[in-house]
């Protein structure tokens, strides 16, 4: 998160009692612009290491299975906020069974051995790559959430071809003045960073009280004026409003 958040839940751990102590892996991300607290924190409360970003994106973190990735949006005067990017790695392919039938090679425990590309010895003495009999690599899926800003042009590249992005939008077009004042953005401008990302699905979310209504009825704008100027600037339907413990559903492509 931001930094200063590491001195926010040093805090919080002074200050409220806790029958165990949690323990944080902590990530800051460092504005180059921003001068902030110098405290050191417990070691057995906070591991925390902090990150300047190359070329303007963070390296936020990375496992077996995904890789976070983030850049800051200006929000309000002197505050950045966080976009982030999760990109899951892709996968094995399929396991060619109709080829290795062929060769004599039946579905067992030496298929988890060409899952993983190994070199294996038949019992004829044949000897096989796993990878000759893979399929090409399933892509992983991608996420991109947009929150708490006022410009979010410049996430676009970071989030080119995402499956979702998640992207607030306060306010109808024709409120734009006052959405920059509060440092918001509106329908409109989502959807235009989504159309210029090639995201597929755009999930609009962190509404301004005045669309309290799903729909919108005399006098009263509902959520779904959000959603039309979204789809219009976006160029396609494929818009929905976020609803509590709402799931979106994300396919991965086939490989080709």
């Amino acid at each position: 998160g931001p930094q200063g958040l590491g001195e926010f839940l040093n805090v919080m751990g002074m200050t409220n009692t806790f029958e165990t102590k949690p323990r944080f892996n902590l990530h800051e991300l460092v504005d180059p612009g921003y001068i902030g607290s110098k405290r050191q924190y417990p070691k057995n409360q906070i591991e925390m290491r902090k990150s300047d970003p190359g070329f303007g994106v963070f390296d936020v973190c990375e496992d077996e299975k995904c890789i976070v990735k983030a850049v800051m949006l200006p929000h309000a005067p002197n505050m950045k906020s966080i976009a982030y990017v999760v990109q899951e790695k892709s996968i094995v392919g399929n396991v060619d069974v109709k080829a290795l039938t062929a060769r004599g090679v039946l579905p067992g425990p030496i298929y988890k051995k060409i899952k993983k590309g190994e070199t294996i010895t038949l019992p004829n003495g044949d000897v096989i790559n796993g990878a000759d009999f893979l399929g090409a690599p399933k892509p992983g899926r991608k996420i991109a959430i947009v929150l708490d800003n006022k410009d979010s042009e410049g996430v676009v590249d970071l989030a080119y071809g995402a499956d979702v992005m998640i992207h607030e939008s306060s306010f109808e077009a024709g409120l734009h003045e006052a959405a920059e004042r509060k440092g918001h953005c509106t329908s409109k401008m989502a959807g235009k960073t989504a159309r210029e990302a090639g995201v597929k699905q755009l999930v609009l979310t962190h509404f301004s009280n005045r669309y309290a209504l799903l729909n919108s009825a005399p006098g009263l704008p509902g959520v779904d004026l959000l959603v039309d100027e979204a789809s219009e600037a976006f160029r396609s339907d494929n818009v929905v409003a976020a609803r509590d413990f709402m799931s979106v559903p994300i396919t991965r492509a086939s490989s080709e």
